[in-house]
C-alpha cells in the first residue's frame, strides 16, 4: 500500500519523470514546468495514459517477483484466530461427515452450512503457500499441514484438518471438530497505487529500487503504443533493467543453505515433526 515519509522506496514520480526522460517527453507541459511532459503526464484530468501504463508495470513487477519468489512480496505469520468447527447437513455442529469439506475464501468461512465472514483471507492474498493450524486458546505449536496432489480425500474428521487444498482462491480443508488456529504464508499483490486522487511524489512503491524496472516495463507498453518511435536501444535498456532487478533477488536466494528434505517429508527440515 502507500507509503509516506521518510523511506527507502521509490515515488511514483521517480518512475514517470525518468520514463518521460527516455521517451524523449520530458519538456514543459500545460503548466510550463520543466519535466512534466506533453503526452506521458502526470495530470490525470489531461490524460490517464501514465497511470495505466505504471499500474499495469506494477502488476506486471509483481507476478515477476511472485514467479520468482522474492521476499517483497511473501507474507508470514498471519493468523487467523478461532475458525470454526465443521458442521454436517446430516448430523450437526462438530460431527464428522465425510460428505463435508469447509472453505475458507476472499468473503467468509463456509463450514459446510453457512458462510460467516468473520474468518476471510485477507484481501491482498493473492496464493496462498503454506498453512499451519494448532487448537484455539492453547499455546502450542502451530503444525504443518500438507497439500496432496490428487485433491483432499474422503475421510472421517478428527481434531485436526491436517491437509489442505488451493482451488477456486480459495483454503479448503476436511474440516475440524475442535475451534482451530491458522497461520498463512502467502503471496501478496499490491492495491492501485496510481489514482486520480494521489499525489505522484509522495506515494511510494513499497519495492525497494524498483523504479529502474518499472520504468523499464512502461517503456515497453509505450513501445507498443508508439511503435517505431520509441528507439530499440531503450528497449534494450528497459529489458536490461528488469533482467537485472530480477537477477539481483535470485544471487541473495542462492546464498541460503536449503535443507535436502527427504521424498514424503513435510516442506521443509523444521516441519519434519508428526502430529
Amino acid at each position: 500500500m502507500p507509503i509516506g515519509g521518510l523511506n527507502p522506496y521509490p515515488a511514483i514520480a521517480d518512475v514517470t519523470n525518468l520514463t518521460r526522460s527516455m521517451v524523449q517527453d520530458d519538456m514543459a507541459g500545460a503548466t510550463s514546468t520543466i519535466g512534466e511532459g506533453q503526452i506521458f503526464v502526470d495530470n490525470q484530468t489531461i490524460s490517464v495514459t501514465m497511470g495505466n501504463f505504471f499500474n499495469s508495470a506494477v502488476r506486471s513487477l509483481s507476478r515477476l517477483l511472485r514467479m520468482t519468489s522474492a521476499p517483497m512480496l511473501i507474507r508470514d505469520n498471519w493468523l487467523i484466530l478461532g475458525v470454526p468447527p465443521l458442521y454436517s447437513p446430516s448430523y450437526g455442529l462438530a460431527t464428522p461427515d465425510p460428505a463435508v469439506q469447509v472453505q475458507l475464501g476472499y468473503t467468509g468461512y463456509n463450514n459446510g452450512q453457512t458462510v460467516d465472514n468473520t474468518w476471510a483471507l485477507p484481501i491482498d492474498c493473492i496464493l496462498v503457500d503454506r498453512v499451519w493450524e494448532r487448537i484455539n486458546g492453547s499455546n502450542d505449536d502451530f503444525q504443518p499441514m500438507e497439500q496432496p496432489s490428487q485433491g483432499i480425500a474422503s475421510r472421517w474428521q478428527n481434531v485436526y484438518n491436517r491437509v489442505w487444498e488451493w482451488r477456486q482462491d480459495s483454503i479448503f480443508m476436511p474440516g475440524s471438530i475442535e475451534t482451530m488456529d491458522l497461520r498463512l504464508r502467502y503471496k501478496m499483490q499490491l492495491p492501485t497505487l496510481y489514482t486520480a486522487a494521489i499525489d505522484p511524489t509522495m506515494t511510494y512503491v513499497p519495492i525497494n529500487d524498483s523504479q529502474d524496472a518499472l520504468t523499464g516495463l512502461v517503456i515497453k507498453q509505450i513501445a507498443i503504443r508508439q511503435g517505431a518511435q520509441v528507439l530499440p536501444a531503450v528497449i534494450e535498456w528497459a529489458d536490461a533493467q528488469i533482467n537485472e532487478f530480477l537477477n539481483e533477488n535470485t544471487l541473495r536466494e542462492q546464498g541460503i543453505p536449503y535443507p535436502v528434505v527427504s521424498f514424503g517429508d513435510r516442506n521443509s527440515s523444521d516441519d519434519l515433526r508428526r502430529y
